[in-house]
């Protein structure tokens, strides 16, 4: 406070008391972050007379206006600031009140300290979805949040990978999902296995024949179906004619077969029987041998059981 020819006299600025200094009547400017003064005035919000400029000079005798106590209100202008967005690798399509530059790399917008920044642009790039716009200290600015800044401020936008829906294709085998999540720059991460009667899981495959694995980097535009790949058990078949002939041989024969495949299997021919010679010690005899008959029976499994029908 200060007494002018006998009238005290309080400066505000809003719920601060400013300072009030003699001397010429001149008063020391009060500050206000991100405002401009802009003069005291009698009523608030820089209605009623001025009696003080905004360079702190008094504008009219107060003194002899007034022949009581008077209170002066100071009056605020927000200050406003440039804000430009950098879509960084992204580009930014034309937004309602904000200037795209060339190239569409950056946009610019006056913003008024202690409003909303309203709304903002928001950048594209392929294969990515935007995460935010970021402020130089690491905040992320949305439409709602109030402007506090002081100066000129440039908000860079931030990425994320795209998600991409992955579709997984057992072919014929079963799987416990179908269908991943993943985001474009990132891993795949453990993809479940499938079970297939009779086989072997090889790994996932793309399209492309590139094998899938946990640690494999994400590198699509598109969602992507990843196929199954199978080796088939194998299993021996030997096949023993036991003395007789079985496909030209009489030994025994082996066989390498793929799961679910098979093989005919013939009757083999039969050996010779064994034979009975007759020495008549000089004399005739009519007939002189007589041999054995042998005839194929059956085929036998190694477990003792009897192969039935003639495919393997």
């Amino acid at each position: 406070t200060t007494t002018v020819d006998g009238v005290l006299c309080y400066f505000y600025s809003d719920k601060e008391l400013t300072t009030c200094l003699p001397g010429g009547y001149t008063i020391t400017k009060p500050e206000k972050t991100g405002y401009t003064f802009g003069g005291y005035y009698t009523n608030k919000n820089g209605e009623g007379d001025r009696y003080v400029l905004e360079n702190g000079n008094f504008a009219n005798q107060l003194w002899k206006n007034f022949a009581t106590d008077v209170t002066l209100y100071a009056k605020w202008t927000p200050k406003t600031y440039t804000v430009t967005v950098n879509a960084g690798e992204g580009t930014i399509p034309a937004t309602s009140g904000w200037t795209v530059a060339s190239g569409s790399k950056t946009a610019t917008k006056t913003v008024t300290y202690g409003q909303p920044y309203g709304t903002l642009p928001t950048p594209t790039n392929p294969g990515y979805d935007l995460d935010g716009r970021y402020d130089p200290n690491g905040n992320k600015i949305t439409e709602t949040d109030i402007v506090n800044i002081t100066s000129d401020t440039t908000l860079t936008a931030q990425w994320l990978g795209a998600e991409y829906t992955v579709t997984l294709d057992p072919d014929g085998g079963t799987v416990s999902t179908t269908t991943v999540k993943v985001r474009k720059e990132g891993k795949y991460g453990t993809l479940p296995t499938p079970t297939k009667v009779g086989y072997t899981f090889k790994g996932w495959y793309n399209n492309s024949g590139n094998k899938i694995e946990a640690t494999t980097t994400v590198n699509l535009i598109a969602d992507e179906t990843l196929t199954a790949q199978w080796e088939a058990i194998k299993t021996t078949l030997t096949v023993n004619p036991q003395g007789g002939t079985w496909e030209g041989d009489t030994v025994q024969q082996t066989f390498i077969q793929d799961y679910s495949t098979t093989k005919d299997i013939s009757d083999p021919t039969a050996p010779n029987g064994y034979v009975v010679s007759f020495d008549c010690n000089g004399g005739d005899s009519n007939p002189s041998a007589l041999t054995q008959p042998v005839t194929f029976n059956n085929w036998t499994l190694t477990d003792g059981s009897t192969f039935v029908g003639t495919t393997y």
